[in-house]
């Protein structure tokens, strides 16, 4: 593996920006700061995430592979009605890793 990095997509009236994005990546810089955060424009609308979503990219061979994708959900919000309560997820491609490594 060359390298590993994340990008940071905004969602939903968000941007490059907004305090939501630049405290997330300033904490996770502050935790670890030798991980890359890249702030990236989004491909398309999408009506699934609220605020952001987030691709670990990781490059073989010169090969950039989306390995793991996530965001931030309003599920909780919804099936709450509570506003204050927030959920992210993220998916880990296990199954492409283990190909890589084979």
């Amino acid at each position: 593996m060359e390298k590993i990095y994340y990008e940071i997509i905004p969602c939903k009236g968000y941007d490059s920006q907004s305090p939501l994005i630049m405290e997330s990546i300033s904490y996770v810089q502050e935790k670890n700061s030798n991980l890359e955060v890249l702030v990236t424009a989004p491909e398309h609308d999408n009506n699934y995430y609220h605020g952001f979503r987030i691709k670990q990219q990781i490059v073989i061979g010169g090969n950039t592979i989306e390995i793991a994708d996530g965001g931030l959900l309003n599920w909780t919000q919804q099936l709450l009605t509570n506003k204050k309560e927030r959920m992210m997820t993220f998916g880990f491609g296990i199954q492409i890793l283990y190909q890589l490594t084979k």
